[in-house]
Parts: structure tokens; sequence; C-alpha cells
């Protein structure tokens, strides 16, 4: 009677390596300055083409990432009836450092794109973050936002301006991913103050004054600053070589939930 063989697994293939990669720009620049992140092909030459982008459906998906950072960005997209994939991307970098960002896809639970790209932000030599004082106001005299691909909660929009003679600028930190609701104005407008002063200290260093710490802030804003703010309570005050800065808190009825900003003027005008 002949001796039945048992049946075989069928062989699973692996997926294998594929030679997509990671490029930018510029390796080393200033913060808040734009970098440039690209997908590259080492095989394929076809970047550009209409339909190069086809060759990412095989991933199930296709991640970036800057190490340290809280979100990652997702540069694959698909639903039932569509597909997309983010080729080309700008970031900008809020801290000075070595900044790491990786590229990672995946097929199958198996990672088969892996690389990864340095990028070296310097430290401001600046008057105040990316702003020399000599060049306020700016073509346009209007805010700038600064895109960080939602790898944080929140994004920064500076709006430097020039006002019956006083030169300024103004930091704002809004939130992206946090939901917002009726609840949520306390939570939000506390993450903001806090976001906006850990960045200030990291920038600039502790500040000179605070509220814990010095009954007289409103004084002192007075003696450092030429603009009269209404409406506002002061939180900081940092003194720089060149720039004067405050932590304000907009009061009253028709305050946003990003309540707290930042406002620095020269200290020589």
């Amino acid at each position: 009677m002949p001796i039945e063989e048992e049946p075989t697994e069928p062989e699973v293939e692996t997926p294998k390596s594929l030679p997509y990669g990671l490029s930018v720009d510029l390796q080393e620049v200033d913060i808040l300055q734009m970098v440039m992140f690209k997908l590259s092909d080492s095989v394929s030459n076809d970047e550009g083409n209409f339909f190069s982008f086809l060759k990412y459906k095989a991933m199930d998906s296709l991640i970036w990432n800057v190490e340290g950072a809280t979100n990652k960005k997702q540069l694959i997209k698909r639903d039932e009836n569509s597909f997309g994939v983010s080729t080309e991307w700008g970031h900008n970098f809020y801290t000075p450092g070595k900044h790491m960002t990786y590229l990672k896809g995946y097929i199958d639970g198996v990672q088969v794109v892996s690389d990864s790209v340095l990028v070296d932000v310097l430290p401001s030599k600046k008057d105040f973050l990316n702003l020399n004082w000599s060049d306020v106001p700016l073509p346009g005299n209007a805010s700038t936002g600064y895109a960080n691909n939602d790898v944080e909660d929140y994004t920064f929009s500076i709006y430097p301006r020039l006002t019956d003679g006083i030169k300024s600028a103004s930091l704002y930190a809004f939130h992206t991913t946090v939901s917002r609701n009726e609840n949520s104005f306390g939570q939000l407008s506390d993450r903001v103050k806090k976001v906006l002063t850990e960045y200030i200290d990291t920038i600039f260093g502790e500040a000179t004054y605070t509220i814990e710490g010095d009954s007289g802030l409103d004084r002192h804003y007075a003696e450092h600053f030429k603009r009269k703010q209404s409406d506002v309570s002061v939180i900081r005050i940092w003194k720089t070589p060149k720039t004067n800065i405050a932590l304000l808190q907009e009061i009253g009825d028709n305050s946003r939930d990003e309540e707290y900003f930042i406002y620095a003027e020269p200290n020589n005008q």
C-alpha cells in the first residue's frame, strides 16, 4: 500500500528590500529654515514621471519621522477608491542640534525600506530667532507659518511688524492635532503656555523675570518695552544682548484658545 506523503506548507515569499531612500536639499541649516525632503530610487530614474508613484503601491505603509518627535508622517494614503504618496515635502526644524530623520517602509509587517538622513540645525546668530531687527518690517508686513508636518501637536507662526515707529515680532503656537471642543479651552491654553515657555528657554536660556518670582513684572515690562499692551498679563520676561522678550497672556472675553504668545522688541530702539 503506497505511503501517503504529508502535505507541505506552501512557501511564503519574504518581501525583499526595496531600493527607496531619502534625500535632502540641505543638510546644514539655521533654525526655522525649510529643508526639502525627497524620496529617491537607487535603481530607477523615473522620478517625476506621472506614473512613478505607482511603484509605491506594493507597500502597506511608508513612514517618515524625526527622532524624538511625538508623531510620524504617513507618506502613503489610500482608501477603497484612491491612492496617493508624498514624494516631496518641506520641513522646518524649530530647535538647533543634530536631527536624525528616518524613512521606513513595510509590506505584510516586514520592513522593506530603511534609510536615514542627519540634518544639522545651527544655533541662531540673529537678533530674534530667524529675524534681524534691521530687516523689520519685512515685505508685506505679514506673518509667516513654519510647517513641521504635524510631528508635534503645534506649529509656529512669527509676525514681525513696524507700528508707530516701534519694531516688534510676535511668536504664536497653533494647535494642529489636538481636538478642539468646549471642554478643551484650558488644556489648549496651558499647552501653548508650556510650549512657548520651553521653546524660548531652549533658545535663549531661562527667563530673567517670572510671575512666580517677581511681583513687579508690569514695571519691568514698562522699563524694557516701548509698546504699551492692553488686555494682556505679563507672565515672563527674557533679556538678551539684542532683544527683550515677553510671554504675554491675552485676557478678556475675546481671547483665543491660543491666548499665550511671545512678544519681542529690540532693546536699543
